[in-house]
């Protein structure tokens, strides 16, 4: 018996070690819409937003939110997300 609640706990705690905490990132545009996504470090949260924010969505922000401004290039946008992305509070 002791055995078998021994297993179960070992197992409990691995479980536990093998979570993992997630954090909420976000950058605020100069227009000020602000994105937010969880992710496990602050490199996670950038990949995240990048994944987002190809060519169409980049377009689709800017006829938006910025009507008459210059369509941003995919790698001046990235390097925006990579710049003003932070931990949110």
């Amino acid at each position: 018996m002791w055995l078998a609640l021994l297993r179960i706990l070992s197992s409990c705690i691995l479980e536990e070690n093998n979570k993992t905490t997630m954090q909420k990132f976000q950058m605020t545009c100069s227009c000020g819409d602000t994105t937010a996504v969880e992710a496990e470090n602050r490199e996670g949260a950038v990949a995240q937003l990048k994944d987002m924010m190809n060519e169409a969505a980049i377009k689709a922000h800017m006829d938006e939110k910025h009507p008459g401004q210059p369509v941003m290039s995919v790698p001046d946008c990235h390097a925006m997300i990579e710049r003003d992305v932070k931990e949110a509070v």
